[in-house]
């Protein structure tokens, strides 16, 4: 008797890398470009992926070097890279940069098997918070409604649109979240929603939905804390495999120790 193979969609997400555009460029103390090195170095040598998606505030300073960087380390590992802005992040930078580079994809949609996936942006110029836009939510509608019968969905976008049971994360997060959750409840559900910003690892699950959150590859936040606190956990990322029967298995995995020259502050990022 043959083996029965079953279809897996494997994704590698990474998230807010905060790189500069320079190597002397430092976040709470932490050599981010150092941090993403060794997360990527770990990821690939540690999975396989069909696809790669960033998760927005890869720039710190929203330099157009911090892109060339980011996208010279990435590039090298994967053909195929899906990328979001976050609230850190130069949109305009981020399109002209990017461009340059074919692995790097300006996708709104990805079908992969009996997966759709879709990438949204909800970063606002000039704010910490997120919010998506008309046009964003209408496009949200109309692919939920196109991928209604033949095939499970997950979306990708960065800022968190459920609460953290975190003071500061919370104040940040999709202002329109319940816009966002009463559009997908209208149009059947998706299987899993997954983002960054809040640094930190959370599944929560809602209904058939799981919300998932990442660790940063460089600095992390402390869960539940009422102002920023850095958490003494070490750069991650996370892998996730969708199965073709719309389960969902996902694990995020930590790279050394503490990063060097970590300073233990509150304050704003």
């Amino acid at each position: 008797m043959g083996l029965f193979h079953r279809m897996v969609v494997r994704v590698l997400q990474f998230t807010d890398t905060h790189l500069f555009a320079t190597p002397e460029g430092r976040m709470k103390g932490v050599d981010t470009s150092a941090c993403l090195a060794a997360v990527l170095e770990h990821a690939f040598a540690s999975h396989q992926a069909d696809i790669v998606v960033l998760t927005g505030d890869l720039s710190q300073d929203e330099s157009k070097e911090s892109y060339v960087n980011l996208a010279d380390m990435v590039s090298r590992y994967h053909p195929e890279i899906h990328w979001l802005p976050g609230n850190h992040d130069h949109k305009p930078l981020m399109k002209e940069v990017f461009g340059a580079y074919p692995a790097f994809r300006l996708e709104l949609s990805r079908q992969i098997g009996p997966w759709s996936f879709l990438f949204l942006d909800s970063a606002v110029e000039g704010r910490v918070e997120g919010e998506l836009s008309v046009a964003e939510l209408e496009r949200t509608r109309a692919w939920l409604i196109e991928n209604r019968s033949d095939c499970y969905r997950a979306i990708f976008l960065h800022h968190n649109p459920v609460t953290m049971d975190s003071r500061r994360e919370d104040r940040m997060m999709l202002r329109n979240a319940e816009a966002f959750e009463t559009l997908l409840a209208e149009e059947g559900g998706v299987e899993a929603v997954i983002f960054g910003h809040v640094h930190q690892d959370c599944v929560q699950g809602r209904g058939r939905t799981l919300f998932i959150a990442s660790p940063s590859t460089g600095v992390q936040f402390r869960p539940t804390a009422t102002g920023l606190t850095i958490d003494r956990k070490a750069p991650g990322y996370r892998y996730i495999e969708f199965a073709e029967d719309g389960a969902i298995k996902t694990e995020t995995f930590r790279v050394g120790s503490l990063p060097e020259g970590l300073r233990l502050i509150e304050g704003d990022l």
